[in-house]
């Protein structure tokens, strides 16, 4: 099952994930795959279009810059999920009706998403609902 959360808004602006790093600390635990973006400069280090990192970088990425994303597909993993693990499934694309349409995470092996959507709208996906009150803006 696939529990969608709105993220608040900047000023009226949407995908800086800044706030959402704030009010999530955990989430720099986690190893992430970028896919799809635009916005930020990030590293095409694990193919193209694909960008790896560690929680605690994108975490100073999001709460130091602040950049906004225009468009983008974070998947977040435990951290102790191998690297070829992540890599040896298919990766979204945001350009396909499919990415939309899906009644699951991207990733079989995802923790939870952030989807950036052309600046108007981002998300926080998760397999199973949060706690009541986990999430300060809603």
């Amino acid at each position: 099952m696939l529990t969608r959360y709105p993220l608040p808004s900047k000023d009226g602006y949407h995908t800086f994930l800044g706030p959402v790093f704030t009010a999530l600390p955990e989430l720099a635990r986690y190893r992430w795959l970028i896919t799809g973006w635009e916005g930020p400069t990030l590293p095409e280090n694990a193919g193209p279009g694909r960008c790896l990192m560690d929680g605690d970088a994108l975490a100073a990425l999001v709460t130091g810059e602040d950049p906004q994303w225009i468009w983008g597909c974070l998947l977040a993993f435990p951290p102790e999920t191998p690297v070829e693990a992540i890599l040896a499934h298919s990766i979204p694309n945001l350009e396909t009706p499919a990415f939309w349409a899906a009644a699951e995470l991207h990733h079989p092996l995802a923790a939870l998403e952030l989807i950036a959507e052309d600046s108007s709208y981002s998300w926080l996906l998760t397999r199973s609902p949060l706690p009541e009150g986990h999430l300060p803006w809603l």
